[in-house]
């Protein structure tokens, strides 16, 4: 990497930092953004961003561990460990990964700088969720997907691409926020979660086959797909 590239990549990530705590109705925002841009170009995993959905989740890795509070983790770790009956799962495959898997897993993510912040993840894949996933069939005993689905473009693919790598009786957990997210990541939210839409998500969920429980827990929605058979 040259003088400038390195350069260039500090200067971003300080940038990054300063958008964490700038109003977006700032009169500074947009000229931050307009800098960030112009820096991106020289930043290899930055290139597009934010418009490029890959350079954009690769900037927000430098900053996850600070966008969900320890305790909201410790809840929903303790939450998918009561609806996954942890001690009978072996293999768990982690959608959308990002820098952080709740319990031990595949981690499957697009962002390989996601991917490298990601402890908790026995095993590390590259890979995209509009695309068919590189499993076998029948082959985990759980799936999770935290705050993820939001984001997803192709929901019938993906839900079908589950019900075939995930075991009969197979155990998918998807969770999602009952409140609007942030402004800045909402911006690449594809489809929308809330209190009042939640019979609405249910019925398409059940639509796959699945059996689906619904657990609305501190504003965290937490559904429960159970794979009954092995048609997809």
């Amino acid at each position: 990497m040259d003088k400038i590239k390195i350069i260039s990549e500090n200067e971003f990530i300080s940038k990054l930092l300063d958008l964490q705590y700038i109003d977006f109705k700032d009169n500074n925002f947009d000229n931050l953004i307009s800098e960030m841009k112009h820096l991106s170009r020289d930043v290899n995993w930055a290139k597009g961003w934010p418009e490029d959905d890959v350079s954009f989740w690769n900037a927000e890795a430098f900053m996850w561990c600070n966008k969900i509070s320890a305790n909201k983790r410790k809840q929903i770790q303790e939450e998918l460990l009561a609806l996954l009956l942890i001690d009978k799962v072996n293999i768990n495959l982690d959608l959308g990964a990002g820098g952080f898997s709740y319990i031990p897993s595949i981690a499957f993510d697009f962002s390989k700088k996601m991917l490298s912040y990601n402890d908790n993840a026995i095993k590390k894949i590259e890979g995209d969720l509009g695309e068919k996933l590189p499993f076998e069939d029948n082959y985990f005993d759980s799936i999770t997907a935290i705050f993820v689905f939001n984001y997803v473009k192709n929901l019938n693919l993906i839900l079908k691409e589950i019900k075939r790598v995930l075991k009969k009786d197979g155990i998918c957990i998807i969770v999602q926020n009952a409140k609007k997210i942030n402004d800045w990541q909402r911006q690449k939210e594809k489809n929308e979660f809330n209190e009042n839409n939640t019979s609405s998500w249910f019925n398409f969920f059940t639509s796959f086959g699945f059996e689906v429980n619904l657990t609305l827990k501190n504003n965290l929605l937490f559904f429960k797909l159970k794979n009954n058979s092995n048609h997809y």
